[in-house]
């Protein structure tokens, strides 16, 4: 059985399998392992959370909207959060790879931008990182 993990046969006898762990972390959800299908699953229970907020699945507790500007939670490097069906959904990150092998891409919470930081270190000498990759 899927729930109760898979046994093994050890010296003639069965040995108990360790149970699938169907957590998610999430603290509205209803965890839970469903033989049938051999999966677990986390249903959203809007009952754990406050009366203005409904469940989401993955990002747990999160306000009632009417529209985008209501689920902004004012970090740039994690996207733009979204209003869908009157609950916050997550961004998605801002991809910041220039496709430059010699820099350093990283996402800038202090000024909303993405930054490129070249690094001659990834560059055999006596090159060095230039906006298009490594050169003289």
């Amino acid at each position: 059985q899927f729930c109760n993990g898979a046994e093994t046969c050890v010296s003639g006898g069965c040995m108990p399998g360790t149970a699938p762990s169907c957590g998610d972390a999430v603290m509205c959800t209803t965890d839970l392992c469903d033989e049938t299908a051999d999966v677990c699953r986390n249903v959203p229970d809007d009952t754990a959370c406050g009366a203005s907020e409904t469940c989401n699945a993955t990002m747990g507790c999160v306000p009632e909207c009417a529209g985008d500007g209501d689920c902004d939670d004012g970090q740039f490097c994690n996207g733009a959060e979204t209003c869908v069906a009157g609950g916050c959904m997550p961004g998605t990150a801002p991809d910041c790879d220039d496709a430059v092998m010699c820099t350093t891409d990283i996402c800038d919470e202090t000024t909303d931008v993405c930054r490129n930081l070249p690094d001659d270190s990834a560059c055999t000498s006596p090159l060095v990182c230039t906006p298009s990759g490594c050169g003289p």
